[in-house]
């Protein structure tokens, strides 16, 4: 049987709720703007430059020290996913 839940997805609590089940740590909330800035971001400027050019600059950016390697492969993609799941950037799931 279905169990409905009685809070809405698009209500404050349920977006709360929604938010908890991808960020467990709140250092996780700047990584998950910048992947969601870097998604929004990255059709017009593969349209104004060459995707050469656009992996160069992505090779020169600063990084953060990493720790784990596995773990920070999970983390980056399950902020990713959480992007993606919103219905304006489904159409961008493709090789993120």
């Amino acid at each position: 049987m279905l169990k409905r839940t009685l809070v809405s997805k698009w209500t404050p609590w349920g977006f709360a709720l929604r938010v908890r089940r991808y960020v467990r740590h709140p250092s996780e909330i700047q990584l998950a703007l910048a992947i969601g800035y870097f998604i929004c971001r990255l059709p017009r400027q593969l349209r104004k430059q060459h995707l050469r050019q656009f992996l160069a600059g992505s090779r020169a950016c600063r990084r953060r020290a990493g720790g784990d390697l596995p773990a920070s492969k999970e983390r980056v993609a399950r902020l990713r996913d959480a992007w993606l799941a919103l219905p304006w950037l489904q159409a961008r799931n493709t090789c993120y």
